[in-house]
């Protein structure tokens, strides 16, 4: 249906134009599908907010404003007020805290109700915070804004239409069927936090189980263990790629049979170069690197251009994805898990050894 007001298509129900909140039809549409439905597309709707899939597929003005009628006297006799965006908003507690910023993460107690004050979602529920990626807001009177006029230790309740937060926030093409154009939802939020990208990750690995912790570790350190490389070393080497690359050894040891893991191992020695090998293998021509353990003189770098004499900071940066905080200490930086991976050591405060492999022992 077209509006007769600003031109814009709206759906053949709508009551009001999504553009410009104009009046199309007197036609009745049908109420909101029962809660269910509605939670499911807001979370949908807040799914793609999180993973900003769909911000860069279209970008409306950033002036455009979505109105709605939203029970204007109703919500000002509830102590609500209205900012020149459209967002009504009324706080409860002040705290003292940060504000967002965008490339932070809020965390937030958040409840969210339909217009007819019934609870759909309650992240309290959970026991676990309702976690935002907190970006710049894209339009005026989105929920970013709302977010963005608090403090951490602030509670307040904002108003946003239901139309609003699903064609301009979620982006989504159509209104989802359970949503009735002129609706509304209201958030109620607690900000309890904003968090680094760092501080958010470690927030997250918190909440792990402790099994599902050391199975996401060690998937990150196997990943390390097929793809890291030291200059063209790597895990996996074969003995006649290893002698190709740095000559025979200095010092060698006799191939021996270990009854921990059942399997035979022999090491080569580089002392010139600040390398030690161990292999792996029954048969001395066939063996392949298990463990690279670089020391100075090295020159040797990884995969993200790390090398001896780097500090804990340039580190951490390069890993950040590999980095499990549970098993790092300020003397060692663990990438992946602590029995395979990356494993840095640090002497005044700069990396004194780099160690890529697996644990055997």
């Amino acid at each position: 249906m077209l509006c007769p007001n600003c031109k814009t298509q709206n759906r053949e129900s709508a009551k009001f134009c999504i553009h410009c909140g104009a009046g199309i039809s007197d036609i009745p549409t049908k109420s909101v599908k029962k809660k269910s439905k509605l939670f499911r597309d807001l979370i949908f709707g807040f799914a793609l907010i999180l993973s900003g899939s769909l911000f860069y597929f279209f970008q409306p003005d950033i002036k455009t404003v979505v109105k709605e009628p939203i029970m204007k006297v109703k919500l000002r006799s509830k102590g609500f007020h209205k900012n020149e965006n459209g967002i009504y908003y009324r706080f409860y507690e002040k705290g003292e805290g940060v504000k967002p910023e965008p490339g932070k993460f809020v965390s937030m107690d958040l409840v969210c109700r339909d217009s007819r004050d019934s609870v759909f979602l309650d992240s309290r529920k959970s026991g676990v915070p309702f976690i935002l990626n907190f970006i710049q807001p894209e339009y005026r009177g989105d929920i970013y804004e709302a977010i963005g006029m608090m403090s951490v230790g602030d509670s307040a309740s904002f108003i946003i239409g239901a139309e609003r937060f699903f064609t301009t926030t979620a982006l989504l093409p159509i209104l989802p069927e359970s949503v009735e154009p002129g609706s509304y939802i209201n958030f109620d939020i607690k900000l309890l936090n904003v968090m680094t990208e760092e501080e958010q990750r470690f927030f997250a690995l918190l909440q792990m189980k402790p099994d599902d912790y050391h199975d996401y570790f060690f998937a990150l350190g196997d990943d390390l263990l097929m793809n890291e490389t030291l200059n063209e070393l790597k895990v996996g080497s074969r003995v006649n790629e290893v002698i190709r690359l740095l000559g025979e050894p200095s010092e060698k040891t006799e191939t021996i049979f270990n009854e921990g893991p059942e399997a035979y191992y022999r090491s080569f020695f580089y002392p010139e170069k600040g390398i030690e090998l161990l292999l792996e293998g029954e048969k001395d021509d066939n063996q392949a690197v298990v463990e690279i353990t670089i020391n100075s003189p090295c020159k040797f770098r990884t995969s993200k251009g790390i090398k001896i004499g780097d500090n804990y900071k340039t580190v951490k940066q390069a890993y950040i994805d590999y980095y499990n905080p549970v098993a790092s200490s300020d003397e060692e930086l663990v990438a992946g898990h602590s029995t395979g991976g990356l494993r840095f050591r640090f002497k005044d405060k700069q990396v004194e050894s780099i160690w890529l492999g697996f644990y055997w022992h």
